[in-house]
C-alpha cells in the first residue's frame, strides 16, 4: 500500500480509506491513502513521534517521546503548526540502547469516546490518564 516510509512506528484508522502513521525518523505524522499508498504529511517537527490515536473531536493525540510529552495535532492545519501540549515531563521514552533488552518498546496512545487519553510509560511500565478539561 505505501512504501518510502521513514521509520512508522505506529497507525491509526484516519476513516475508511486512510491510516494515520508516526514516522519516527522524520518526525512526522503522515495520512495513507489506502487506495493509492499516497502520503502527505499532517505533522512535522516531532521529536521522535511514537503511538497516536484520533481523539473525539478529530485532532490527533501523540506521544512524543523526544520530549517526554504527549501532544494534540489538528490534521486539518498547517503541518508545521506546533501541537497543543496535553502533559509534559513524562516518563516515556526508553532509550533501549542503555538498558538492553528490550531494544525498542514504543509508547502506546488510546483515547476514549470520552476523550481521556491513556499512554503507557515505557520507562516506568505503567499507564497514564490525562483527562480533559
Amino acid at each position: 500500500i505505501a512504501k518510502d516510509l521513514a521509520g512508522p512506528v505506529a497507525m491509526v484508522s484516519a476513516g475508511p480509506d486512510a491510516v494515520y502513521v508516526s514516522e519516527i525518523d522524520s518526525g512526522s505524522i503522515v495520512r495513507i491513502n489506502l487506495a493509492n499508498g499516497a502520503k502527505t504529511v499532517v505533522a512535522a517537527n516531532l521529536k521522535g513521534p511514537e503511538g497516536l490515536d484520533v481523539a473525539p473531536d478529530g485532532r490527533i493525540v501523540v506521544a512524543e517521546v523526544g520530549l517526554r510529552r504527549v501532544v494534540a495535532i489538528d490534521p486539518k492545519a498547517d503541518p508545521k503548526r506546533p501541537p497543543v501540549v496535553l502533559a509534559s515531563n513524562l516518563a516515556i521514552g526508553l532509550d533501549g540502547n542503555k538498558v538492553g533488552v528490550p531494544q525498542y518498546v514504543p509508547t502506546g496512545v488510546a483515547v476514549s469516546k470520552s476523550g481521556v487519553v491513556y499512554v503507557s510509560s515505557d520507562i516506568k511500565n505503567a499507564i497514564y490518564k490525562l483527562t480533559p478539561p
